[in-house]
């Protein structure tokens, strides 16, 4: 194996992991454009920044993608990005968090008592 096809196996992943960066980008602002109503949006927004802020205070973000943790300079990512990164996440892990996942799918759910968890009361 030459470096040259070292090289081009390198590209290949590069492109494949920022094609897929693309897509779970565009998924997240069509989920937050689109399928959630301003209700909603605030909700997601209020408790994304609220669990980075509580994560950050305490530690939690000590290995996190670069642009997603506080910089050396003590300066926080804005909302939006906290949002975004937190969306992305919901729509990768689409059985944990089914409702936001829909919504990067174009889907607008009703809470019903039907769709409630176990346990879960209205």
């Amino acid at each position: 194996m030459t470096a040259n096809h070292t090289t081009d196996a390198m590209a290949a992943v590069a492109r494949v992991l920022a094609d897929g960066d693309r897509r779970r980008a565009t998924r997240a602002v069509h989920a937050w454009h689109i399928a959630l109503r301003p209700y909603e949006r605030r909700l997601v927004r209020e408790a994304a920044v609220m669990g980075f802020i509580l994560g950050e205070r305490h530690g939690w973000h000590t290995a996190t993608m670069p642009g997603t943790a506080r910089h050396a300079d003590g300066v926080f990512p804005r909302d939006m990005d906290i949002v975004q990164d937190v969306i992305e996440h919901c729509d990768a892990t689409s059985d944990l968090y089914p409702y936001l996942h829909d919504a990067c799918n174009g889907v607008r759910r009703r809470i019903t008592r039907k769709r409630l968890w176990p346990g879960e009361t209205r």
